[in-house]
């Protein structure tokens, strides 16, 4: 006898599971609760990496050195690729940040845009604008500098 139904969880009722009885023993399967700072903080390393997750594409990564890294997996809007967004670490990057961070990209995908190549294209355009400083802190400099010397030596 195979019964489908939904119940709430006990630790968050703001997330529904769906419950799977075969011959009276209980599966769980389904929506997956978010992670809580004690689960992050619990979380020791094993013999292989593996992953905690949130939802919605975010998950930490417990490597097997301890070292506890954010990911956001999604897929790309073009190619329908699944790739990894790496978002930083833990603890230096908190858990309601990470959470903040994924929904932004969430809200990228949902306009059609790849979070990582809108993110390579900001960091390209910060360098051009600090190049352009660059440029005009030296003409600045280099002129300021030929009114007290010669012209040959400027």
């Amino acid at each position: 006898m195979v019964i489908i139904g939904t119940r709430l969880d006990t630790r968050c009722d703001l997330y529904q599971k769906r419950v799977l009885i075969l011959d009276g023993h209980q599966s769980w399967y389904g929506l997956q609760a978010p992670l809580t700072n004690n689960e992050i903080l619990k979380a020791k390393p094993q013999e292989k990496d593996f992953a905690l997750h949130d939802g919605d594409g975010l998950f930490l990564l417990v490597k097997t050195s301890g070292k506890k890294l954010w990911r956001f997996r999604y897929q790309r809007p073009a190619s329908r690729s699944r790739t990894n967004l790496s978002l930083g670490s833990y603890p230096a990057l908190t858990l309601a940040v990470a959470r903040h961070m994924r929904d932004q990209y969430l809200s990228l995908l949902a306009q059609g845009i790849d979070p990582q190549k809108q993110q390579e294209e900001s960091s390209e355009q910060l360098q051009i604008e600090l190049d352009s400083f660059f440029s005009v802190v030296a003409a600045r400099g280099c002129q300021l500098i030929s009114k007290g010397v010669t012209e040959d030596y400027a």
